[in-house]
């Protein structure tokens, strides 16, 4: 699964074989997009995969305790 943190901090995602990704919306608050302006979006962080040498998962936890895996991240935020 790919995914991008827009200028905004807007979480979109990327999954399987499409080619373009999708926002994320709140499932708390209607009509609100998912992203860093919520206090329970954390920072991601990269985690080394212990069987494949130079590679990593980013992992982004987000609401309800949900951690979600990335092969790749793109951060466009400042």
């Amino acid at each position: 699964m790919k995914g991008l943190l827009n200028e905004i901090g807007l979480l979109s995602i990327q999954r399987g074989k499409k080619k373009q990704s999708r926002d994320q919306f709140c499932k708390k608050e209607e009509g609100t997009g998912c992203g860093d302006w919520c206090p329970l979006f954390d920072e991601p962080i990269e985690v080394p995969l212990i069987h494949e040498k130079d590679s990593f998962r980013t992992l982004l936890q987000i609401c309800q305790s949900r951690t979600l895996s990335f092969t790749e991240l793109i951060d466009m935020r400042e």
